[in-house]
């Protein structure tokens, strides 16, 4: 970690669990599960990174790699991104060891945890913004993905919104979050075109259409998409091998 070998880490990462395993005390745990969600960070896997921080903010002890306010301001930053919004009320709302410490944060990350869950989605762009300008992008672990983040983040956002409606004026969703409209048009049309929301934009009439979408179907039809994929590739191989 401290030479940003991720390779590396990964073919000792192996080695320490099975150690830890044979006879690592909790101390030991403790730490190896900050280390390791320190590397997801690195890797883009944020929600295995919140979930080993959020079990180990009780007992944590790796000062070493960041202190307890450091420790904190990943949780709220990782959670907001990564789990769901019922689980966040009790795991990091509520939670006693987020809340002795989160006062003593900058402000802007108690506003960015609790607008979000109050659906108050302008104060969230706001502090997320300057979140991003004050700590994502000077911290070793996220300045690689500070933009990638950022994106996930309104995205989230953006579907939390959009799954109380069935349709919404394009005007009306600008103003919730503080943005102007070729902004906000710009940025669904690209998460549209990604398929990572499911609606439609209306741009005669300024109108997003919310499609609302059985899970079974879905999944139905990706895994169809995916056999495809892979005979596509089946046949590719053996044309290969033939010739």
């Amino acid at each position: 970690l401290a030479w940003n070998d991720d390779h590396a880490y990964k073919r000792h990462m192996v080695e320490a669990e099975k150690l830890i395993d044979k006879g690592g005390d909790w101390d030991r745990r403790n730490r190896f599960t900050v280390y390791t969600s320190a590397h997801d960070f690195r890797i883009r896997k944020f929600e295995a990174a919140a979930q080993g921080l959020l079990d180990s903010i009780a007992t944590f002890s790796a000062n070493e790699i960041f202190d307890y306010d450091e420790l904190v301001k990943y949780v709220i930053v990782s959670s907001v991104l990564s789990l769901p919004r019922s689980v966040m009320q009790d795991k990091v709302i509520e939670s006693p060891d987020i809340i002795q410490v989160i006062d003593k944060l900058p402000v802007c990350f108690k506003r960015f945890v609790h607008s979000f869950y109050d659906c108050k989605y302008a104060d969230f762009l706001s502090a997320a913004i300057e979140i991003q300008a004050t700590f994502v992008k000077f911290d070793m672990y996220l300045h690689h993905h500070c933009n990638y983040l950022f994106r996930e983040i309104r995205l989230k956002a953006y579907s939390q919104f959009l799954q109380s409606y069935q349709s919404v004026r394009l005007q009306s969703m600008a103003q919730q979050f503080g943005v102007s409209v070729p902004f906000l048009d710009a940025e669904l049309s690209s998460f549209i075109a990604g398929n990572k929301l499911n609606c439609k934009i209306d741009k005669v009439n300024g109108i997003v259409h919310i499609n609302r979408v059985n899970s079974k179907n879905h999944s139905y039809q990706q895994i169809i998409k995916r056999g495809d994929l892979l005979l596509n590739r089946i046949q590719r191989l053996s044309r290969i091998i033939a010739y």
